[in-house]
């Protein structure tokens, strides 16, 4: 048995829980301390996970997953930062940390549909399971991509006085798509990570 794939599995399973803790928002208004605890949770976790990943590409020759799980990483960390700047500090105002965060969800857009693209790799070794964990991860990329539509400069034409009026709402329309495609994006890509869970766990016995 491979600890370092059966732990990375077990790190997802944990930060899945996590998220699910705080997409419910059970300890809203519970203080900052909680939050940072929560989302400091998800951070290692995840890390740990995505770092199983880059060992089941070392061990099956799969540079894209490898890569992908070093980007990941990278990813998760300026994100975390970036949310603790933006609660903790004034440098970042609300206008430009949603702006900031759409483009993080589309830099994990192309990380989930790099995934995808690695986990395709894999069909032979595993099966379906892998097949259908590179269709979840390729599918949640391009939604999330989507995400774009929801930027602000967007959103500002819709509310501009000057702006024909079929315009504005043929925009306010592309806007609301953007949000719900976005939001079936990150659900898909948890879905990503549970599939990823059960890859690695059948890869730690074989390994």
């Amino acid at each position: 048995m491979d600890k370092t794939l059966r732990y990375a599995a077990y790190a997802g399973i944990v930060s899945m829980s996590l998220w699910l803790i705080k997409f419910t928002e059970i300890f809203e208004g519970k203080g900052f301390f909680i939050s940072i605890l929560l989302r400091t949770g998800i951070l290692l976790s995840i890390v740990i996970f995505y770092w199983g990943l880059k060992s089941l590409g070392e061990k099956t020759q799969n540079r894209i997953m490898k890569n992908t799980a070093y980007v990941a990483i990278i990813w998760m960390t300026i994100s975390f930062l970036l949310w603790l700047i933006s609660e903790e500090t004034s440098l970042i105002d609300s206008y430009l940390s949603h702006n900031i965060f759409v483009v993080l969800s589309i830099i994990e857009g192309f990380i989930a549909v790099a995934f995808g693209v690695a986990f395709l790799e894999l069909r032979k070794r595993y099966g379906s399971i892998a097949t259908a964990t590179a269709i979840t991860g390729i599918s949640s990329g391009v939604f999330m991509a989507t995400s774009i539509l929801t930027l602000d400069p967007i959103k500002e034409i819709v509310t501009e006085g000057s702006v024909i009026e079929s315009i504005r709402i043929i925009i306010g329309l592309i806007v609301i798509a953007g949000f719900l495609l976005s939001a079936i994006g990150l659900l898909l890509s948890r879905i990503l990570i549970v599939l990823g869970v059960v890859i690695l766990y059948k890869a730690s016995k074989e390994f």
